[in-house]
């Protein structure tokens, strides 16, 4: 998807490769933002015809990013919406539980050093909500 952001300096446009229906990006530019453009040469619209506008979304508690991704010896989870105490559960492609701990803050660091190489999902837990994503495992 691509993206311009008009500032008080000029426009930038980038294109964002997406692998979810919700992400958080910061995108350094210089300069006040004054407006950002979705799609704005109409490729993703001009595709699919139509854009659904009005849809409530409702915020999940445990939603986080984490990096890098391919991972060899770490990852570091960023928490969006809490610094609570949760359960962090890495499982194999079978559901099988790999490794669980329990943890808490922004930004959360995980050893993956001891995991075989593959492919693996982390999942978040606050005891009411969770949210997954996957992870690659080199």
């Amino acid at each position: 998807m691509e993206y311009t952001i008009m500032t008080s300096q000029g426009d930038t446009t980038i294109k964002v490769y997406h692998d979810s229906n919700f992400e958080q990006l910061t995108v350094p530019v210089e300069g006040q933002v004054i407006t950002v453009w979705v799609d704005p040469d109409n490729w993703v619209l001009n595709k699919v015809g139509s854009i659904t506008v009005g849809v409530e979304e409702t915020e999940n508690p445990v939603f986080f990013t984490f990096g890098p991704n391919p991972a060899t010896e770490s990852v570091k989870l960023f928490m969006a919406n809490t610094t609570d105490e949760v359960n962090i559960s890495i499982l194999d492609i079978t559901g099988k539980t790999m490794k669980e701990v329990r943890e808490s803050g922004e930004t959360i660091s995980l050893n993956t050093s001891d995991l075989p190489q593959g492919s693996y999902f982390i999942r978040i837990n606050d005891g009411e909500a969770s949210f997954t994503r996957r992870l690659v495992k080199m």
